[in-house]
Order: structure tokens, then C-alpha cells, then sequence
């Protein structure tokens, strides 16, 4: 096989991937040691950390509102439906700040049977939607 120039560094490429060399097979095989990784939030953090924007947009049932929502790490929902619940663990309200404790009234992002959304660590205490006289309730 003749060398290929400098100025042919696509066709290299290509011949590197679908023809490697023993060298080449050895690398990808080899261990290599894992630098940092990134660090795992802690239940601590997540409940510390709240989204920087969150709006009942409307209530629709006794045990539905509709949220939207923007965060820098999350990415933004609008008109997500949330359900009423029960807290799992201590948490604090998404809206307001206030700390929820395990088996407090909140609602909470609706996850289907085949889809857990991305802001499923959020919450609102219900107390804080039964004092919001105003929002609006969704046409039936």
C-alpha cells in the first residue's frame, strides 16, 4: 500500500477506521484509567437547588395543575400536568422555598407507565396551590 500525503487526511482516516492497525486494536483495547468524574448530586443538593422559573399556569382538577417551568440544568417544560401526592422524603416547594416534609400534600410532575420526566425531583406543596384563589380552573 502506497502512503498516502499529508493533504489526504480524510481518506487516512477512513482507511485507520474500516482497516486498523494492530496498534491501533490495541489501544481500543486497553484499560485505561478513568480521570475525574463528574460528581453525583446529593439528596442534599437536589433539595436545596430549585429551578429559576416556575408558573401554575392553571388548576384543572382537585388533584391536577398545569406547571411550566425553565432551568439552566434541566431544560424548560410548558404546561406540564402535575398530580397530587404524597411526599416521599423531605424536599422543599419548587414555588416557594418552604421546606416539605415525608408525607406532605405536593404535586408533582405526571410520569407515565413508560416515562420518568426529567423534573421528577420537583415539587410544589399543595397548601401553597389552595391559597392561590386566582389561578384560573381549566375548562371541563
Amino acid at each position: 500500500m502506497t502512503t498516502l500525503s499529508e493533504a489526504n487526511i480524510v481518506a487516512r482516516v477512513l482507511l485507520n477506521v474500516l482497516d486498523p492497525s494492530a496498534e491501533q486494536l490495541h489501544a481500543c483495547t486497553k484499560k485505561w484509567p478513568v480521570g475525574h468524574r463528574p460528581r453525583r448530586a446529593s439528596a442534599g443538593s437536589r433539595m436545596a437547588r430549585r429551578p429559576v422559573n416556575v408558573v401554575i399556569v392553571r388548576r384543572i382538577s382537585a388533584s391536577a395543575i398545569s406547571v411550566s417551568w425553565s432551568d439552566a440544568c434541566l431544560g424548560k417544560s410548558t404546561e406540564q400536568i402535575w398530580s397530587r401526592g404524597f411526599a416521599d422524603g423531605a424536599a422543599v416547594c419548587a414555588l416557594t422555598g418552604r421546606c416539605i416534609g415525608r408525607g406532605d400534600p405536593v404535586f408533582r410532575p405526571h410520569a407515565g407507565e413508560t416515562r420518568v420526566p426529567v423534573s421528577r425531583e420537583l415539587t410544589i406543596l399543595a397548601t401553597t396551590v389552595a391559597q392561590r384563589p386566582d389561578l384560573p380552573l381549566a375548562d371541563t
